[in-house]
């Protein structure tokens, strides 16, 4: 699999994040460790977890334990990148932000218990507060990397304005600052008015999309794959009613004609659109099926041609 270094640091990560959002309910420890196994031997590296991860579905942080059992067992501690994340709100009061300093430590502390580690490699903030100043926010995280406990840092689900206030306030403090952002993006274009469910969630719209293409600041986007939509409607499944829309068609058609040209899957296309785009994107992919993981291990290692993610991309622009 394809390595690449993660800008502003110096971890080497696969060029695929393998996710563990289901890890404790959709999947169990035998088909966990099957797919970490298929995962590491392919050459995967990087994994994405959280604190959060499956608390709905065991009432503990299943996703980190199972990771860290893993590890432990394959003896692959020093081997593979954790990406982990704390501040996520409690379900039982939504409506109260955990982006504090000392809920922040209290989600780090246990996350590094259950791994089994003294040190994150890359340390993610799930949520933001628009409340407090980016800066002070960055404070903490810095605190973390001075103490040895995070190398690096970056912020999920945080808008374009706050990521810049973040970015701004660590070059003038002379920090490193965050090294990427975890946003919703992927191939199948949604319609900032059509999206729906929980609301903390930020999408990479086509204006963020735009701030990364002219920043070069990375991005390690979730629902890379849109829950295989493009597969779905290719095999005349149900699909979200979110991506109803003229880019989403015109994309689909392109899509058949590369398909033909390639013999790559709708699947393929789509996550090697993502990593072929002129600024740093390492899609996180997950897979409840063996078939899946095959399948997105495969599209890591697929090169797109750019003039195909150009044309791809600039669909994104058509006037809805």
């Amino acid at each position: 699999m394809k390595h690449r270094i993660l800008e502003g640091t110096d971890l080497k990560v696969s060029g695929i994040c393998l996710g563990g959002g289901s890890y404790g309910d959709k999947l169990g420890k035998k088909e966990v460790f099957y797919q970490l196994d298929e995962f590491a031997d392919a050459g995967g590296n990087f994994i994405d977890t959280a604190n959060v991860y499956c608390r709905w579905a065991t009432g503990d942080n299943s996703s980190e334990r199972l990771i860290g059992e893993w590890m432990n067992s394959r003896k692959r501690k020093n081997d593979m990148i954790i990406a982990t994340k704390g501040a996520h709100y409690d379900a039982a009061h939504p409506e109260v932000s955990r982006v504090r300093e000392d809920a922040i430590r209290k989600d780090l502390e246990e996350s590094l218990t259950t791994l089994g580690t003294d040190c994150i490699p890359l340390y993610w903030l799930h949520r933001d507060d628009e409340a407090l100043p980016a800066g002070e926010i960055v404070e903490w995280c810095e605190k973390l990397v001075k103490e040895g406990k995070i190398r690096y840092y970056g912020f999920s689900n945080w808008k374009r304005n706050r990521a810049e206030a973040a970015i701004s306030y660590a070059k003038k403090e002379g920090f490193k600052g965050p090294c990427a952002v975890s946003n919703r993006y992927s191939l199948a274009y949604i319609r900032p008015e059509a999206a729906t469910g929980d609301p903390t969630l930020v999408m990479t719209d086509t204006a963020y999309l735009r701030w990364h293409e002219e920043t070069g600041f990375p991005l390690i986007p979730y629902t890379s794959a849109a829950g295989g939509y493009y597969e779905k409607l290719d095999r005349g499944l149900p699909v979200s009613s979110v991506y109803q829309n003229r880019v989403n068609e015109a994309r689909f058609q392109y899509l058949k004609e590369l398909r033909s040209e390639t013999g790559r899957t709708m699947t393929e296309l789509s996550i090697s659109y993502l990593t072929g785009l002129d600024f740093p994107v390492i899609p996180v992919v997950s897979a409840t099926k063996p078939e899946q993981l095959k399948e997105l291990i495969s599209a890591a290692d697929f090169t797109l041609p750019k003039q195909a993610v150009r044309r791809l991309r600039d669909l994104e622009d058509m006037k809805l």
